[in-house]
């Protein structure tokens, strides 16, 4: 009975509040602009074992279509971080060489583990270089191999683990998967 009331008043609680036609109000609070996606800012990183670090030259080619950093993996996670304005392409190659004088020494070893982990995160950012919530994203993708080091340093020298990674962005921002 007592919701029935309530129900019943709510016409009047609206027409008691309603405006006469002939006012009119201004509204003094501004709404907040769109965020236009305008640059994108992508880290990318690299996982090297042990061994690798030991026995191979892990260099990186990191491409933000604006220019490339050419780097060496000395660590057993690399990471760089690039911008661009959008639509971008960002370009990752990886090169495994056996490193001078360690041939023989890596042909010797039993067991041998190429890491070749790797993964990013992107956000986008409007022109004020503001993120853009819910424009972000991450992938990882782990990727490791085993085998005796004579077989390893074959496949390294013959160019076996070099790999290209591409991630591209439209000019609203959508991930476009390469």
């Amino acid at each position: 009975m007592a919701m029935a009331a309530a129900l019943m008043c709510l016409p009047i609680l609206f027409a008691a509040c309603s405006k006469d036609d002939d006012q009119t109000t201004t509204n003094t609070q501004e709404q907040p602009a769109q965020q236009v996606p305008a640059i994108v800012s992508m880290m990318y990183y690299l996982n090297a074992s042990d061994d690798m670090l030991q026995y191979i030259d892990y260099t990186v080619t990191f491409d933000n279509g604006i220019d490339e950093i050419l780097d060496t993996v000395t660590t057993n996670r690399w990471e760089k971080i690039r911008a661009a304005g959008l639509p971008s392409t960002f370009t990752i190659k990886t090169c495994l060489r056996v490193k001078e004088g360690m041939y023989d020494a890596l042909a010797a070893v039993d067991t041998f583990y190429v890491n070749r982990g790797h993964g990013y995160a992107y956000q986008i950012f409007d022109s004020t270089a503001t993120a853009i919530p819910g424009m972000s994203g991450i992938r990882n993708i782990p990727s490791t191999s085993v085998g005796r080091g004579a077989l390893i340093a074959e496949h390294v020298q013959a160019g076996d683990f070099d790999k290209t990674y591409t991630v591209s962005f439209d000019a609203n921002g959508v991930k476009i998967e390469n």
